[in-house]
């Protein structure tokens, strides 16, 4: 790890303290041309439940009767799907005998494989570094691992690990990590830019480092396959798929798309199979993209729609506009109307409870506590307002049914679900 890296994530973490700070009326100023979404809300759900920084909330594939809520510094509860619900159960815990939890790292993301009643098989997706909890540790990794269930469903086995990717990060921020399974049956897992500023690596535009980049992987390996140590394929539609490895200067055969700075949180919309994504903005511009398969989305060359550091940027290339760009600025003082931002990205809605939120994409500004919606079946794609709550939102979740829930990191810690105004009131 870089010399500077305890200056860096002080700095870093004031910055991020001093700009959720303030009351309502100090938000992004652009709130205040949004209409509302009416007949939309929020509550607090599973309310007996307590929880440390809860960054991930999952069910497993057909499974509607349990959550799964994972916790930044590295253990995973579940627990039955009732509101009144007052026991949860320990699924897993790692905190500290791998996971580095320092800043933005940490336990970042869980997922079951799409034929998990069969296999048992559980992908999780974390930081760690030569010393744990250390502000000055070392070698700082990002790891994708297979773990395997017990017999009776009720642990993960931490000595059944396969790390199936290691990713070593120069930095402990921007380090994205969640994961999913697409349509498609691939585990697909997205990473920012190596952190720091300004993407000083330039790993944003570089296609040889798997960082700054959506990643997607076939991890349905045969066991004579693992035990000569290949635990995953490259899909043949990837763009890079011909290459033999990073090193080798053809592009990452791993990448799905590139040029992102945090992608933090995103979905596929369970309908059209769309990939929708949050990108953290540098201090000006929060975007919402849809991913495509070789897309390239700007960053460190574009900031959303506009230019940002363009030196040694390719003069003539076509880079993915985002769905949307709103704009944040740091303030300069503590009555200016905008500050700095960091959106989370969402589901789009596809349950039956909410009738007017139906097709809307739901995200969130962490800084704010701010709740959005855009309709994804307009090309304007204007976001509206849902709420403007006191939550720090760094997670979504979407059940079997289609329904969205969120997480807040913290005052309070805790599970939400979005709800009719009707169930709200």
């Amino acid at each position: 790890m870089k010399n500077n890296r305890t200056k860096l994530t002080l700095l870093l973490s004031i910055s991020l303290l001093l700009f959720s700070c303030g009351n309502s009326t100090n938000v992004v100023s652009f709130v205040k041309t949004l209409h509302q979404l009416n007949g939309v809300s929020y509550i607090q759900v599973f309310p007996e439940l307590k929880f440390t920084q809860p960054l991930a909330l999952v069910q497993e594939p057909g499974n509607n009767n349990r959550w799964y809520v994972v916790e930044k510094d590295g253990r995973i509860f579940y627990f039955e799907n009732k509101n009144n619900t007052q026991v949860k159960s320990l699924f897993i815990d790692i905190s500290k005998s791998r996971v580095d939890a320092t800043f933005e790292g940490g336990l970042l993301g869980m997922a079951f494989h799409p034929k998990f009643s069969k296999n048992g098989f559980v992908f999780l997706s974390y930081t760690s570094s030569d010393n744990p909890g250390d502000d000055d540790a070392t070698n700082f990794r990002s790891h994708i691992s297979r773990f395997s269930v017990n017999k009776a469903g009720t642990k993960l086995d931490p000595d059944s690990e396969k790390i199936l990717l290691t990713i070593d990060q120069p930095w402990d921020n921007h380090n994205g990590g969640n994961i999913l399974f697409g349509p498609d049956g691939y585990l697909y897992a997205g990473y920012g830019d190596g952190g720091s500023w300004a993407d000083p690596n330039e790993n944003g535009q570089d296609i040889n480092t798997l960082l700054a980049s959506m990643l997607r992987i076939d991890v349905n390996v045969s066991e004579a396959e693992v035990k000569k140590g290949i635990y995953y394929k490259i899909p043949g539609e990837n763009p890079f798929s011909k290459s033999k490895g990073c090193e080798t200067g053809d592009g990452c055969p791993e990448i799905f798309a590139w040029g992102l700075r945090n992608p933090w949180r995103w979905s596929f919309d369970r309908k059209t199979k769309l990939l929708w994504l949050g990108d953290v903005g540098q201090n000006a511009h929060e975007e919402i993209d849809i991913i495509k398969r070789g897309g390239n989305y700007g960053w460190r060359c574009r900031e959303g729609k506009h230019p940002y550091k363009e030196d040694g940027c390719p003069s003539k290339i076509n880079f993915e506009e985002p769905i949307l760009d709103y704009g944040t600025m740091y303030a300069k003082d503590s009555t200016e109307g905008r500050r700095g931002a960091s959106v989370t990205g969402g589901y789009v809605y596809r349950g039956s409870a909410i009738p007017e939120l139906r097709a809307h994409y739901v995200f969130a500004d962490y800084v704010h506590g701010l709740l959005f919606a855009i309709n994804t079946d307009k090309i304007s794609h204007m976001p509206m307002l849902i709420a403007d709550t006191d939550l720090a939102i760094a997670s979504f979740a979407e059940d079997q049914n289609g329904e969205i829930y969120f997480l807040s990191l913290h005052s309070p810690a805790g599970i939400f679900k979005i709800v009719s105004s009707q169930e709200g009131s």
